[in-house]
């Protein structure tokens, strides 16, 4: 019996010194562990901290013109008419805005925006559009008058994207825009000049007829932009998205126009 006992004893006297170095064991490993996690961490602190660079924060936006003013002249037409509404002559169109440039995080890029001024002459030669009419659509007869025009005069809301290459001085580089124009009609009215009695004039060349009504038109205009250009000097597109005609006035006719800008201060 004593040597059984004796027996269990060693056993459990062993038992217990292997657990013991187990547990001693691990307390090493994982004092060697925080040590060596305490160094990476010090090492780390002891290194420059590495900081993000803004590529641009060494640009002078201080003195760059901003394209506040903005005149363009080009050639006019109007899309989406018949043979009855189709232009004759030298259709034109004037533009005029004072805009304001916020460059964005890059400076190539910027959002100008302000207040303009749409002038368009639409030309019809042998026509006579009367837009006094009471009927629902708007009449377009055939040779009133030798020379008509038909003017639309808007206010307008201009918005757009623009690049530069040369982010201080836009007016020496490249640089192109893009963007949308909300217009109000001012005033829409006709100007014919010699009026016709089929081939022979009624009351010499030098006679003129205005009229001024707005309730065919659109009082509202939306039209795309694009300038391409290089410095002061750049090439204009614009096209309604609208139509210039009320529904039910007239065909959807829209306006367009191509030409020349200068943009400057």
């Amino acid at each position: 019996m004593k040597k059984y006992i004796f027996i269990l004893v060693v056993g459990l006297l062993s038992s217990f010194n292997l657990v013991k170095a187990q547990i001693e064991t691990r307390d090493s490993t994982e004092k060697i562990n925080d040590l060596i996690k305490a160094s990476k961490e010090q090492r780390a602190e002891s290194q420059p901290k590495k900081h993000h660079i803004n590529k641009y924060s060494g640009v002078d936006l201080s003195q760059r013109p901003h394209d506040h003013f903005i005149i363009g002249f080009g050639v006019a037409g109007v899309s989406g008419g018949n043979d009855s509404s189709s232009t004759k002559g030298f259709s034109r169109q004037i533009n005029v805005a004072f805009m304001f440039d916020k460059p964005l995080s890059n400076p190539h890029l910027s959002v100008g925006y302000g207040l303009g001024f749409m002038g368009t002459n639409l030309f019809y030669n042998d026509r006579y559009l009367d837009i006094k009419s009471q009927t629902t659509t708007l009449p377009f007869d055939a040779q009133r008058f030798s020379k008509f025009k038909l003017v639309l005069n808007y206010l307008e809301i201009p918005l757009e994207l623009r690049y530069a290459k040369n982010m201080e001085q836009p007016q020496k580089g490249f640089k192109v825009a893009v963007g949308v124009k909300a217009g109000l009609l001012l005033k829409s009215y006709t100007k014919g000049k010699n009026q016709l009695n089929g081939t022979s004039s009624l009351y010499g060349s030098g006679y003129i007829v205005k009229e001024s009504d707005k309730r065919f038109f659109n009082s509202t205009m939306l039209t795309g932009t694009i300038r391409v250009g290089y410095g002061a000097f750049s090439l204009f597109g614009n096209y309604s998205i609208l139509s210039m005609l009320k529904s039910g006035a007239g065909p959807a006719m829209r306006p367009y126009a191509i030409g020349f800008a200068i943009s400057g201060l």
